[in-house]
């Protein structure tokens, strides 16, 4: 099949009843993905493979199973992801590893990839990519090599690669393909995803001005802009205001804000849509569903705020913690963090020893892996020596330091 043909076909099949499946793979790689990558660091020489691995994503739903299934012919169809993903490699011309990665993230844009991902269509053998009557592939033995050279490492050495690069590569692909996909069926627009220039910075100010013509204080106006850093400040002095003032004004695309328990979550949420407005924040913890219930039932807005999928993500630090354990969808949770993201995590002396462990390695694994995410560290009474000196080689670096009474900020001296 010659890619003209491919278009063609695509333009005749549906991908949703009232869509087909060109404009939604188009709609999703030029109208999503693409404006998310603008936003996003990454090898402009990927560009190419990224996009196109978000065009190719669905093409198991031109099988006539889930063209049926689409018309109410039958109620079940193979999963297309499996169903599509060789056909999808002969039109991915990328060069590997990242040809592999890309085939990865469209065999598991629906279910994470794991050892035992698909085996049961690859046991069967039998369940082929059939469109108007004819078998196109049969990829069991396909996606077993493709699983086995991703997951098993030794293919992807060759290339120096090790498993924790292997993992931040999938999940820049996966997680653009997830994101997009989501916001392209939801109908919304890429931009609704990320902050813009200094907005965080200035609807911040307005905030603060409207409740009484406040002006910034030297602490304050020292940080403006200026990224992460760490914050011991005594409570009430506007540790919060002060973390959201220093979000960079240009690098910053999505503001994540980590609190230590549910209602504090739900109290900054309050305040946060109070700063930005609620269409503008999302907010995730272990009662989220409750949560939504007591809004006003507005249940089918899980996914949007349990995954970041708003601008402004306020969550307890767990729902951010899980992205680096691989927790189900954890590439779509890790894309929130990637680029300038603003990571703040607050009262950090509130933590076990165990979860303090898992903040520090998550600190490290975002800055040096996921396009240097600037962290703010913040607490009325910042912890001991000694973590205070892991923070330091975890953590953004600090060139100079502003005192407040029984406070100190530390931060960059540029932004």
């Amino acid at each position: 099949m010659e890619w003209e043909e491919l278009v063609e076909l695509m333009k005749k099949k549906k991908a949703k009843p009232d869509k087909s499946l060109y404009e939604h793979s188009k709609g999703g790689a030029e109208g999503i993905a693409k404006v998310l990558l603008s936003k996003v660091p990454h090898d402009p020489s990927l560009e190419p493979c990224l996009l196109r691995h978000v065009f190719l994503h669905d093409l198991g739903k031109l099988d006539d199973r889930f063209q049926a299934k689409l018309e109410g012919n039958v109620k079940r169809a193979p999963p297309h992801a499996y169903l599509g993903v060789e056909l999808a490699s002969a039109f991915l011309a990328c060069n590997e590893p990242f040809r592999s990665i890309a085939l990865a993230s469209i065999l598991s844009h629906h279910s994470d990839l794991h050892q035992g991902l698909y085996e049961r269509e690859i046991d069967r053998g039998g369940e082929k990519l059939i469109v108007d009557g004819k078998v196109l592939s049969n990829p069991s033995d396909f996606v077993w090599e493709l699983r086995e050279a991703v997951l098993g490492g030794g293919d992807l050495e060759d290339y120096g690669l090790d498993p924790v690069n292997v993992r931040a590569l999938y999940t820049l692909f996966n997680g653009l393909l997830r994101v997009s996909d989501w916001l392209e069926s939801a109908g919304m627009k890429a931009e609704t995803y990320h902050l813009s220039g200094d907005w965080a910075r200035e609807k911040t100010l307005e905030y603060l001005e409207k409740r009484g013509g406040f002006e910034p204080r030297d602490y304050q106006l020292a940080v403006l802009g200026k990224g992460g850093g760490y914050f011991r400040l005594p409570t009430g002095d506007g540790k919060t205001e002060t973390s959201l003032l220093a979000t960079p004004p240009d690098e910053a695309v999505k503001l994540v804000y980590s609190l230590p328990t549910i209602t504090t979550t739900e109290a900054m949420r309050r305040r946060f849509e109070a700063v930005f407005g609620g269409e503008k924040v999302s907010f995730a913890h272990s009662l989220l569903f409750l949560s939504l219930y007591y809004r006003g039932g507005a249940l089918d807005e899980r996914l949007l705020h349990r995954y970041a999928m708003k601008p402004v993500f306020v969550s307890t630090v767990d729902q951010v913690l899980l992205a680096f354990l691989n927790y189900p969808r954890y590439p779509v949770r890790e894309f929130a963090l990637r680029g300038g993201a603003h990571w703040i995590i607050d009262e950090i002396h509130a933590y076990s020893p165990y979860t303090l462990s898992l903040i520090l390695d998550g600190i490290e694994y975002a800055r040096r892996h996921l396009g240097g995410a600037e962290v703010t560290v913040m607490s009325a009474t910042l912890p001991s020596p000694p973590l205070a000196e892991e923070l330091e080689k975890r953590g953004p670096e600090t060139t100079d330091s502003v005192q407040k009474g029984g406070g100190e900020v530390f931060f960059k001296e540029e932004g």
